[in-house]
């Protein structure tokens, strides 16, 4: 659809035999529709390049390549909306992330501070919460 759609954009008289008569006619219907398409492919081209199969570089520049297609003909499509529902998901899926990751590792880890204790420190813990507790 994407390179349907940069064909139709470098040569807007090419119909596609007459299917496509109207101007901001699509693969994917209207010109909002197109909008929509666009950026749920750049932010899943961008969300994707940490999944665990795009270990490869081909995949990696693939990736990119759609991302930035995606950007410019975004660019073009230009919907207040769109723009909006992009950075809606995207701050979502960076909270997302941001939870999982103060989940599963300490914000000391980063830090090369250990967070293990043994059970000696852990009575000296324990210690001054029963005296003054």
């Amino acid at each position: 659809a994407l390179l349907f759609q940069l064909v139709r954009l470098a040569y807007p008289s090419f119909t596609f035999g007459d299917v496509l008569i109207a101007r901001t006619a699509s693969v994917v219907g209207g010109w909002h529709d197109l909008g929509i398409f666009l950026g749920l492919l750049l932010f899943l081209s961008l969300a994707l390049l940490s999944a665990s199969f795009v270990g490869s570089r081909w995949w990696k520049c693939f990736l990119f390549c759609i991302a930035g297609i995606s950007a410019l003909l975004l660019v073009v499509v230009n919907f207040r909306d769109v723009w909006i529902g992009i950075s809606a998901l995207s701050a979502a899926y960076g909270a997302y992330l941001w939870i999982t990751s103060r989940r599963d590792s300490s914000p000391l880890e980063g830090a090369g501070v250990t967070t293990r204790m043994s059970p000696g420190d852990m009575a000296e813990v324990r210690t001054p919460q029963r005296e003054f507790g």
